[in-house]
Parts: structure tokens; sequence; C-alpha cells
């Protein structure tokens, strides 16, 4: 993608940063009618860990200085996985939807590794879905399809060489989360069948 940076007129700031603050405020009243399950997650997470537009309050602050600049794209060029390049008609682009889920993200992915129990689920995770034994593990990133975790698993034969590395896991919903809330709920749907299959083979079942 090539194009020009421009700078926006210092009319332009006003407007923007009103723009920044109902998102803040969208947010903050998204998290306050989130459930129990959901708030907790959130404010497990650490104190430096702050939703995207949190760390743009910065710049809502009336003593700062700042300039906004708009990215003008100029031609747009799609390369396939045969490295064979496509042209990409610019009114082809469409404006992005209000995305539910991703100023969350962050919040979810840092409370869900503060918390023993929750990473000892991604663990059962790893053993539910890939038949992998891991010692421990993290949650990486989430997205409206699923989930991606980094496990310590074994290298080689356990029992004759104790060897562990990290190994990066992908966990896939069955349809797409449209915000935290059904984020949260479908993850929870994954431990429940994950429960279930441990239990199945430890004959429990």
């Amino acid at each position: 993608m090539t194009g020009d940076v421009l700078r926006l007129k210092d009319s332009k700031v006003p407007i923007i940063a009103d723009s920044l603050k109902q998102t803040i405020l969208k947010e903050h009243e998204a998290a306050s009618k989130a459930s129990y399950g959901v708030s907790a997650i959130l404010s497990s997470a650490g104190a430096t860990c702050r939703s995207r537009s949190e760390g743009l309050l910065s710049l809502l602050s009336e003593e700062s200085s700042y300039n906004i600049l708009k990215f003008d794209i100029g031609s747009c060029v799609y390369i396939d996985f045969n490295g064979s390049s496509h042209n990409i008609e610019l009114d082809s682009f469409e404006a992005p939807k209000a995305d539910l889920l991703m100023p969350f993200s962050a919040k979810l992915v840092d409370g869900i590794n503060q918390n023993d129990s929750r990473r000892r689920a991604l663990v059962m995770f790893c053993f539910a879905y890939f038949n992998v034994i891991a010692r421990s593990a993290v949650m990486l990133s989430i997205d409206h399809h699923g989930f991606d975790v980094l496990a310590k698993v074994p290298q080689g034969d356990i029992l004759t060489n104790p060897q562990y590395h990290w190994k990066e896991f992908r966990f896939t919903f069955k349809e797409p989360a449209k915000d935290a809330e059904d984020f949260c709920r479908m993850l929870v749907g994954l431990e429940e069948e994950g429960l279930q299959t441990v239990k199945s083979c430890s004959g429990y079942g």
C-alpha cells in the first residue's frame, strides 16, 4: 500500500478529539454493563494494561499539543501466496465497522494470564484438543474467530529426555464472537467441551 501522509487542519482536531471521547465513553459503558464473568477477567488485568482508547486519553487534555495525520491511499497491491501481485481498486475499500471486541483484547488476554485457574484451563485445552501435556500455558492473542495459546510442551521422549520448549496452538470458535461477552461465552463453551473430553479419557465421562 502506498500513498501520502497528510496533516489535517487544526480545525479538525476538536472533531477527532470529541470522537475519541465518545469511543471511550462507549467502552466504559460496555464494561460497566458486562456480566460477572467478563468483569472478573477485565478487573484481573494489571494496572498498566489499558484498552487502546484509554491510551489516547492523554491526547484529550486541553493542555496537550498534537497534530493529526491522515494516510491518503494512492495504490494498493495484494501479493498472494504464490508471489503474484494483484492491483486492488481503491473504490473497493469499505468503511470499517465498529469493533466491539478488540478494544478489550489486551485486558482480556492479561486478565486470563494473571489468574492461575484460567491458565490451568489453557493447559487443559492443550490436552483436550491437541492431546498435548503442557507444563504451563499463556494466552497470546484473541480475535473474533478464536485465540492463540503459547504452551510449554515436551520435546522428544518425556521419560528419557524431559526437555520442554514453547509451542503455539490455535483454538477456533464454531462461530465468530461479536463482542467480549460473546468471546467469554464461547471460551466457557470450549472449556466445558474440553472437560468432558478429559473425563471421557479418564473413564469418568
